[in-house]
């Protein structure tokens, strides 16, 4: 599958995935088109991380396949698959800044893949005039802009989530995956950073592809919902018709039935 529909941002085809004995994903079909936001909900263990893994192509599935932008990451050779990486943007739940950096330096590590080791260095160091005009420009889209030299670890858990958002942005992807973006911080903050993510998502042209935990939020800020029970899809539709049966069908589980992939 290397050319499979080039209308679609992202699209898994039976995906399953088992680390040892444990099957962590199980027949998951998925179709993302180029500009849609969507929200991956479900109970802690359900896969919403390994799913995302896949589809960034960050995981090779044990079945099925993934295409990102109609070409499938097992077809690609190390630097078709760079290229392919490149275009897409992940914040991580654990965030993964360097503490003792300063803001400015974070951010820039987002081209750090775009260039030789010296020349990604370089430009996270000693950046050009553009490079440092463009990382203000997104931190200040972020609102943390007076935070551009300060050490990363001084900030606040929500602050630290903007540097890495504005982080992946710097990467000037066409795909952007989240995973539990707001599982550090408190609900006012967490409708903050999902409204910023989306609205970004909006501006920028980027396809957006979110795991969270707080149905509420899910509900309030994505059209579109994937339910996850236990590696597989329980429903995947238009928010407003979800319904409180499809939500207690996910989150009726039995202990059993929980996986241990961390989200």
């Amino acid at each position: 599958m290397d050319h499979t529909d080039d209308h679609l941002a992202l699209e898994a085809r039976a995906l399953g995935v088992t680390f040892g004995s444990k099957t962590v994903l199980r027949g998951v079909d998925l179709a993302v088109r180029p500009g849609e936001q969507l929200a991956l909900v479900g109970p802690s263990g359900s896969g919403k991380t390994t799913l995302l893994r896949a589809l960034g192509g960050a995981l090779h599935p044990t079945v099925g396949s993934v295409a990102i932008d109609g070409r499938d990451p097992a077809s690609l050779d190390q630097r078709q698959l760079r290229a392919v990486r490149r275009s897409i943007g992940f914040v991580h739940q654990h965030l993964g800044l360097v503490p003792l950096l300063r803001v400015n330096h974070n951010v820039a590590l987002g081209r750090l893949g775009e260039r030789s080791l010296v020349g990604g260095l370089r430009s996270v160091f000693a950046p050009s005039r553009s490079e440092v005009h463009e990382i203000h420009r997104l931190l200040e889209r972020v609102g943390i802009e007076e935070k551009l030299f300060e050490r990363t670890d001084t900030l606040s858990g929500g602050q630290q989530q903007r540097v890495a958002i504005a982080r992946a942005l710097h990467q000037r992807p066409r795909i952007l995956l989240a995973d539990e973006p707001v599982a550090s911080v408190d609900p006012a903050r967490a409708r903050a950073v999902i409204d910023l993510l989306t609205e970004l998502a909006r501006e920028e042209g980027l396809t957006l592809v979110v795991s969270i935990h707080s149905l509420e939020l899910a509900r309030a800020s994505f059209d579109r919902l994937v339910g996850l029970r236990a590696g597989e899809v329980v429903f995947d539709r238009p928010t407003a018709a979800v319904d409180t049966r499809d939500f207690e069908r996910l989150y009726q589980l039995d202990d059993t039935e929980l996986l241990s992939d961390g989200a």
